[in-house]
């Protein structure tokens, strides 16, 4: 009897030891498993995350691409607009040119008429700058001098008076945006350098309209004018563009 509560009692421990040693198991292997699921999470977590990385990375190379592509065109607009400048100063430099000799044929004429005209006579009119006042509009010669005079004064609205009638439209664009100030000190300014006006030669084109050859002392070029008789008064109708000789 003694021996069977002997057994009894050793089952019976080693069951309870084996109860002990399975919790104990159990136990671990939830920790272990809880430990698994962090990981998980923290792997699925990383995941996402490289993933949000990886798409925001091909949209920023996208969106590089896309402004790059803008850039090529923009550059391709302003290729082509050089070249066509590059014709267009080409042709510019041309005229250039062929102005400066028409320029230069015209001055040895101009110089050629002073030496040989007389003084006094017909065919030549000099007006030095400190004798330039208002002298009217009743000859073609003196309308110049009095539209001169007007800008050397600074005065705008003087100068338009002396205008024909497209000369004021032409001009009246042109000052839309200009205070009477600004077009005063750009009048002042265009004939501070003339030192004189030479009227070298006139054609009457008909009763009301005249062309003059004017050589303009100091910057020492020719210009052909274009003068309107007005409800009889001349006034001055612009430059015209001088033949090529």
């Amino acid at each position: 009897m003694r021996v069977l509560v002997s057994i009894l009692t050793v089952c019976s421990v080693v069951g309870v030891v084996a109860a002990i040693f399975g919790w104990q198991e159990v136990a671990r292997l939830r920790a272990a498993n809880g430990l698994l699921m962090q990981q998980l999470k923290a792997a699925e977590s990383n995941a996402s995350d490289a993933a949000a990385a990886v798409q925001a990375k091909h949209q920023a190379e996208i969106e590089q691409l896309q402004r790059e592509a803008r850039e090529v065109h923009k550059l391709r607009g302003e290729v082509n607009r050089l070249r066509g400048g590059a014709d267009s100063l080409a042709q510019l430099q041309e005229t250039n040119r062929r102005l400066q000799a028409e320029n230069r044929s015209l001055r040895e004429s101009a110089t050629e008429s002073v030496a040989n005209a007389p003084s006094t006579g017909q065919g030549l009119r000099s007006f030095p700058r400190e004798s330039w006042e208002f002298l009217g509009y009743t000859s073609p010669e003196d309308a110049l001098v009095s539209a001169i005079w007007t800008m050397q004064q600074g005065d705008p609205q003087a100068y338009f008076d002396s205008l024909a009638p497209s000369e004021q439209e032409r001009m009246a664009e042109r000052w839309q945006d200009k205070t009477e100030s600004e077009i005063s000190t750009k009048h002042q300014s265009d004939v501070a350098a003339i030192t004189g006006l030479q009227v070298l030669n006139r054609r009457d084109v008909s009763d009301n309209k005249v062309m003059m050859d004017v050589y303009i002392e100091g910057p020492g070029r020719m210009q052909r004018v274009s003068m309107r008789r007005i409800d009889d008064e001349w006034k001055f109708a612009g430059y015209v563009e001088l033949e090529t000789p």
